[in-house]
């Protein structure tokens, strides 16, 4: 989404995360929002993607938990100490400046590409 100077992405109306304003696209555009499993950050509220814990594994000095958000599996990095378990209802937050935006028709990568370009 895009207006009054922001660029956004909205989850399904379930959660809006905020892009930097030069990120390419038209309001409106389908996108894929991808980002690294140590990019995924827990949010210290409620705000963010609500991200339902599957699984938690240990591997030494980090976290590797599974879960879903919504219908779409996803894999958390987690390098701090966390008590997690199965069941637990948690809220992630992307660090949007290592997320990559792709056109959910072509695959393009949106980084680096006029907005008017995308549109």
């Amino acid at each position: 989404r895009r207006g009054d100077g922001k660029v956004w992405i909205d989850f399904k109306g379930e959660a809006r995360v905020d892009l930097p304003a030069e990120q390419a696209g038209a309001d409106g555009m389908a996108v894929n929002f991808g980002v690294r499993p140590e990019d995924l950050h827990l949010s210290d509220d409620e705000q963010g993607l609500k991200f339902q814990v599957d699984v938690v594994e240990m591997t030494g000095r980090e976290i590797e938990v599974y879960g879903m958000h919504n219908d779409t599996r996803l894999v958390v990095l987690l390098r701090e100490r966390q008590k997690l378990k199965p069941g637990d209802t948690v809220y992630l937050k992307p660090d949007v400046s290592r997320a990559h935006v792709f056109h959910a028709e072509s695959g393009a990568n949106l980084a680096g590409q006029e907005a008017a370009a995308a549109a």
